[in-house]
């Protein structure tokens, strides 16, 4: 059974996420080392604790735990975190925390705004197409986010002399390979997505709203990878183009679902 003493778990994660980013933030403004350790450590602690929340209410509930908004904020905020981690053991770019770090807490702090008890999982959603859909599109979007925040990056860094320490260059890879990889989980989870459409209604795409956005966040993305051989587009037009596939996403994600009626709960 899921009580309310349940959530004590999440919340101290949130703590530590705070924490850490905190420290995150302030590693990337002063490069003090003990900042980093801190926050580090923080946001290791905060992702150990809210793995071990998210695999509790799986037990509980039977069901992967992304079925309604407050589970899917939570493990979009997860799935943030884990992708940073990866991020910062394959570059060794330990600065990179402060600009990811507040996303992935906005995140986490908005899922304490809706209800939080279980949503039951309806039949359509019984198939492990659906959760590959799901976690593959999550995973996309957590990329896209990183992005997102190396976009940023790149546009503050002339005008901060405290940031001149991050590699414009560093900074495109990285973004890069976000978007690369996550266009691959992207349209993992769109054909999943197809697939489990077919087995649940006969068809492979229904034309919802959330259907038609997420075409549109394919093309965009798909766009962003051609614009990236052209070389009068990189690093700063790139960076402008990746802050507005974020927000399409986060209109698709978020948006879509409450502004529109489609058979996608979020």
């Amino acid at each position: 059974m899921f009580t309310e003493q349940s959530l004590i778990t999440y919340y101290i994660a949130l703590g530590f996420y705070f924490i850490g980013t905190i420290f995150y933030i302030d590693h990337l403004l002063s490069k003090r080392k003990i900042s980093y350790i801190i926050g580090f450590s923080s946001i290791a602690a905060g992702l150990l604790l809210h793995t071990v929340f998210l695999a509790y209410r799986w037990s509980v509930s039977g069901h992967a735990p992304f079925v309604g908004l407050f589970e899917s904020l939570s493990f979009f905020a997860w799935s943030i975190c884990l992708s940073y981690l990866i991020i910062e053991f394959i570059y060794k770019e330990k600065s990179i925390g402060g600009l990811v770090m507040p996303l992935m807490l906005i995140m986490g702090f908005l899922a304490l705004l809706p209800p939080k008890g279980i949503t039951p999982k309806i039949p359509v959603l019984n198939t492990l197409w659906f959760e590959v859909h799901v976690a593959a599109s999550f995973f996309s979007y957590a990329l896209f986010a990183n992005a997102f925040s190396m976009g940023i990056a790149i546009l503050v860094i002339k005008p901060r002399a405290s940031l001149q320490a991050l590699s414009k260059k560093i900074l495109d890879n990285i973004s890069y390979n976000a978007i690369l990889w996550g266009f691959v989980l992207f349209s993992a989870g769109m054909i999943s997505g197809g697939i489990w459409a077919f087995y649940a209604w006969g068809t492979y795409l229904l034309w919802t709203p959330k259907e038609i956005w997420s075409l549109i966040i394919w093309i965009y993305y798909a766009g962003i990878l051609h614009a990236w051989l052209i070389k009068e587009w990189q690093k700063e037009r790139i960076a402008y183009l990746n802050i507005i596939g974020f927000i399409i996403v986060l209109f698709t994600y978020v948006g879509v679902g409450l502004l529109m009626k489609s058979s996608h709960q979020f």
